[in-house]
């Protein structure tokens, strides 16, 4: 039983190394006569992804981007006149707290 399957062994590795022989003589033949891969691949009915050249998208490097510009402040914190807000945005902590002890924002906005 050994013997058969070395023998079977021997016979695939046979017929594949024949098969690779026979397709290199063919793709060479086939590359002499001035074939295109787009040629040979509609020929066997098959696409080719085309090469255009055109390299991959590369990302900028870090940090190259502009700076956001922000926006004008409207509101200024009246115990800490460095405290800002825009009005954009999340509310800053000193605006909650101004608006829960009752004053509005109105009181809050920078007077031009």
């Amino acid at each position: 039983m050994h013997d058969l399957d070395q023998k079977k062994a021997e016979l695939k590795k046979a017929k594949d190394d024949a098969s690779a022989q026979a397709l290199k003589r063919i793709v060479d033949e086939l590359n002499g006569l001035g074939f295109s891969k787009e040629e040979l691949a509609n020929a066997l009915g098959m696409t080719v992804k085309p090469n255009s050249g055109i390299s991959k998208k590369v990302r900028g490097e870090r940090g190259s981007a502009e700076a956001k510009v922000k926006g004008n402040p409207k509101y200024q914190n009246p115990d800490d006149h460095d405290q800002t807000w825009t009005g954009m945005g999340r509310q800053p902590g000193w605006i909650k707290a101004h608006l829960q002890s009752g004053g509005s924002l109105e009181s809050l906005l920078i007077k031009s």
